[in-house]
């Protein structure tokens, strides 16, 4: 192998780095802010635990929601909680205790601020 081969070898590996970092970036990439920022936030207060699905898809679709758990036992509490975390870190969301039994999730890209 002469000097330009070695020379195009080494500008193939870094147009292929190159490629390599725009498509990571894109799949890195979040949500864009128009998206999260539609002014709206869902104020949710469960009853039971099959609610909390309606909650999540919320979530889902980018919209913060606050939630009040005060109306559920402790033991649905628990499971609640448990199954919305999970979401909310498969969803790469923020979540915030704002009082007893009440908590803001937000969606990627949403800023919380205390």
């Amino acid at each position: 192998m002469g000097f330009w081969d070695n020379i195009s070898t080494g500008l193939g590996l870094l147009e292929r780095n190159e490629e390599y970092k725009e498509k990571k970036h894109k799949l890195n990439s979040r949500v864009p802010v128009e998206k999260v920022l539609q002014n709206k936030v869902a104020i949710c207060k469960p009853r039971s635990f099959r609610d909390i699905v309606q909650f999540v898809n919320k979530l889902r679709e980018n919209i913060p929601i606050i939630v009040n758990f005060t109306e559920l036992n402790i033991d649905e509490v628990e499971r609640s909680l448990d199954f919305v975390c999970g979401a909310v870190c498969a969803l790469d969301g923020v979540l915030e205790r704002i009082g007893d039994g009440i908590y803001f999730y937000a969606p990627p890209n949403m800023r919380v601020e205390n």
